[in-house]
């Protein structure tokens, strides 16, 4: 199976597990109203923030060299296509194209789209390590023309 034959597979399972998420999480809003987005965020900001804790902890190292090796590697052989810049105060990254916000748009789930996966990256960032800082401003999946992550080490408080 080629690259592309594999992608192709992963994004129709993707796909349909995302729809089968989205129908579920229309029904619970549709009888609980809009509080379930806000359960939604909460109960998967904990559970990420405690899967990259034990991925940190797996790794051995937490810092931003680690977290792409980690977490942009994985992103990358996804079919999610970026670029990134090291500077100064940390290191940006511009996705371009993001397999999962395609997906969303197919489905016209945007909005859930943004809940199930964009909003996991500060958690990601805060159960890696709560040192590193994360800002973003802009995401394909609320339709921009980029994701612009930005990773970068709080200053240290002690001082």
């Amino acid at each position: 199976m080629t690259k592309e034959e594999y992608l192709k597979s992963m994004k129709m399972v993707q796909k349909m597990d995302f729809k089968d998420r989205v129908n579920d999480l229309n029904a619970l809003k549709q009888a609980f109203g809009d509080q379930v987005v806000e359960v939604v965020l909460t109960e998967r900001g904990k559970k990420v923030e405690q899967q990259w804790q034990q991925i940190a902890s797996q790794r051995g190292k937490n810092d931003i060299e680690e977290l792409k090796e980690t977490l942009w590697k994985w992103v990358q052989e996804a079919g999610f296509e970026f670029t990134s810049t090291e500077t100064d105060e940390g290191t940006q990254f511009h996705v371009t194209r993001c397999p999962l916000a395609e997906i969303a748009r197919e489905l016209q789930a945007a909005d859930w789209g943004y809940t199930c996966f964009c909003a996991d990256d500060p958690h990601i960032v805060a159960g890696f390590n709560p040192a590193m800082g994360f800002r973003r401003t802009k995401t394909l999946m609320e339709g921009h023309d980029c994701c612009d992550h930005f990773y970068y080490m709080k200053a240290d408080s002690s001082k």
